[in-house]
């Protein structure tokens, strides 16, 4: 499936969601782009994983009604002060950890704008991750990443498949 064709169809499945399910799946790619973060804060000594769980957990207390529009709002500005910026950080781990705090952010906006374009890029986020950790492990051509399992399970997770 080319990469096009890919967005279009994540696009349409979103669109098809309810709010609370948009929210509910920006959250699981959150958590799933997390133990990243972490592990880039660990290796770099820089970061705070500890406040994005807490930006996680705000978003999940939305789900519940109880949205705090002043902490959301603060957490998003906080998020952006522990984004890395990968020119800073000569390895993989500072861009799996830029897709993880930028996933983060975009789900906080969500909570705040209710656009859903926020979850789109929350899940590109995510993409992009398994994109980066499939070429970084090896040269692969293009056919071979498309199908490499990685890849297939990012794209069934996306696309609820």
């Amino acid at each position: 499936m080319e990469y096009v064709t890919f967005t279009e169809l994540l696009r349409k499945r979103i669109a098809e969601m309810t709010i609370n399910d948009q929210l509910r799946f920006a959250i699981e790619v959150c958590k799933r782009l997390y133990p990243r973060y972490a592990g880039f804060s660990d290796k770099h000594d820089w970061g705070d994983p500890e406040l994005l769980l807490d930006a996680i957990l705000a978003c999940e207390h939305a789900l519940d009604r109880r949205k705090d529009i002043q902490l959301v709002t603060s957490l998003r500005s906080r998020i952006e002060d522990i984004t890395p910026d990968t020119d800073d950080f000569g390895d993989y781990d500072g861009s799996y950890a830029l897709n993880a705090s930028n996933a983060v952010g975009h789900t906080l906006q969500f909570v705040l704008d209710g656009s859903a374009e926020n979850i789109l890029n929350a899940a590109i986020c995510y993409y992009d991750t398994v994109d980066l950790i499939v070429n970084g492990s090896n040269v692969l051509e293009d056919a071979a990443i498309k199908r490499h399992p990685l890849i297939k399970e990012a794209r069934q997770f996306l696309l609820g498949q």
